[in-house]
């Protein structure tokens, strides 16, 4: 049986820089008490950020001990959507899907369609 995980979100480093410049004020990129760079949303946290978020080759070992075999990934918030109201606006889905297509070749085998 093919076990799928149906919401899952890989982000780019250079998608976090982008929020960090341009995200505020509703986003920022700081660190919580406890030390931890994490995104927030209108003052509060909302998204630690952990390496393997970004990291393709960790994301691969942690689906392989989980037994995963296909992971659909998600918009990560804010996208462009949301960022289109800003008005220093710049669309991250290209950043975003360079990197998928970048990483894909490496793991036809883990790429649908």
């Amino acid at each position: 049986m093919t076990v799928v995980d149906v919401h899952t979100h890989m982000l780019t480093l250079d998608w976090i820089e982008l929020l960090r410049e341009r995200g505020g004020p509703r986003y920022e990129v700081k660190k919580t008490k406890a030390g931890q760079e994490t995104i927030w949303m209108d003052g509060a946290p909302f998204m630690t950020l952990m390496p393997g978020m970004w990291d393709y080759d960790l994301r691969i070992k942690a689906m392989d001990k989980a037994k995963v075999d296909l992971a659909i990934v998600s918009l990560t918030c804010p996208n462009a959507i949301r960022l289109v109201r800003s008005p220093c606006f710049v669309n991250p889905a290209p950043l975003k899907g360079a990197t998928l297509r970048a990483n894909s070749p490496h793991r036809p085998f883990r790429r649908g369609g």
